[in-house]
């Protein structure tokens, strides 16, 4: 059809030009439905509270990693965080603030990992990352790193009575296993 629209230098065919502009619009139809199916897709593989993938998008990326392990050899190591009492965050200052909080914590997790580091809200106030090509000893300077970021870090909020910035400390909790080894 393309050659035979654009090879004449006389007036294109008025027939080959409709055939030609219905197969375009089929094609723009049919990238328009991909796109959509492609967010759908993302909404069911990402948490809407932290934007970090979920435990559904977990379980799937495990698989992948030990079947890439079986084939290719290359181990990786997974991070489980759990922020040590948060519970008496939500119960003490409501759950806007804890949410406020995940947000943040998910936010310095993606600043400490690499880009190719997967991370994941596995529930409340868990998360896991999945460290491809570290085996369990680099998965714990990986740890160490995150535990002193999350340590070190204030985490801030805004008090709606006062309007006034106040400070939180967290601390977490941090378990590493490597894959084959552990």
């Amino acid at each position: 059809i393309f050659w035979g629209i654009f090879s004449r230098s006389e007036e294109l065919d008025p027939i080959l030009m409709n055939h030609f502009v219905r197969f375009i619009d089929r094609q723009f139809f049919l990238l328009r439905k991909i796109e959509q199916y492609s967010r759908v897709e993302a909404l069911v593989y990402v948490d809407d509270v932290t934007g970090l993938y979920n435990q559904r998008k977990l379980f799937k990326d495990l698989d992948q990693a030990i079947l890439r392990f079986d084939k290719y050899k290359e181990p990786f190591s997974v991070l489980f965080i759990d922020l040590d009492h948060f519970k008496l965050v939500n119960d003490g200052h409501g759950h806007l603030i804890g949410t406020k909080l995940l947000e943040d914590v998910a936010h310095l997790l993606k600043r400490q990992l690499r880009e190719n580091d997967l991370i994941y809200r596995y529930g409340g106030d868990e998360f896991v990352a999945i460290l491809p090509e570290a085996n369990s000893s680099n998965g714990k300077m990986v740890g160490e790193r995150v535990l002193s970021s999350i340590l070190g870090h204030d985490f801030h909020y805004q008090d709606r009575i006062n309007g006034q910035s106040k400070k939180f400390k967290l601390s977490a909790s941090i378990g590493v296993a490597g894959y084959p080894e552990d």
